[in-house]
């Protein structure tokens, strides 16, 4: 298979992966908001699984960054100069 017939192949699953990321985007945004809010990456991912079956917690992770949603960090964690973040999770 050439080079321009595995593009457009790639280009395909590139299409249907954003779909997918889209529609588990949805998801976890009602998750969040089912919460009132404090459900972050690991209580999202739970519940995502627990409703739709295998989630990667680090694809969930990429998703609630990109929408800009975040939970609660209970870490504490390196210098507490810096409110409401988080060394190790970055979130915050």
């Amino acid at each position: 298979m050439s080079g321009y017939y595995r593009g457009i192949a790639a280009a395909a699953a590139r299409a249907a992966r954003r779909a997918a990321d889209q529609a588990l985007a949805e998801r976890s945004e009602e998750i969040h908001e089912e919460s009132n809010g404090p459900t972050g990456v690991p209580g999202a991912a739970r519940e995502l699984r627990e409703r739709h079956g295998v989630v990667n917690h680090k694809r969930v992770a990429r998703l609630i960054r990109e929408r800009g949603l975040a939970g609660i960090c209970g870490a504490r964690c390196g210098p507490q100069s810096r409110t409401g973040a988080c060394c190790w999770r970055g979130i915050g």
